[in-house]
């Protein structure tokens, strides 16, 4: 039981940071990438 909770919380934490890093309004490694990719 606390290895199945310790599991899900680790991928709760690692969508939390995925979507923490895409609402930052400024993301210089992501948007950067992307434009420049783009031109």
């Amino acid at each position: 039981m606390s290895g199945q909770h310790r599991k899900q919380s680790a991928e709760e934490e690692k969508m939390a940071l995925e979507i923490e890093e895409l609402s930052l309004p400024d993301n210089p490694s992501g948007k950067r990438k992307k434009t420049n990719s783009a031109t």
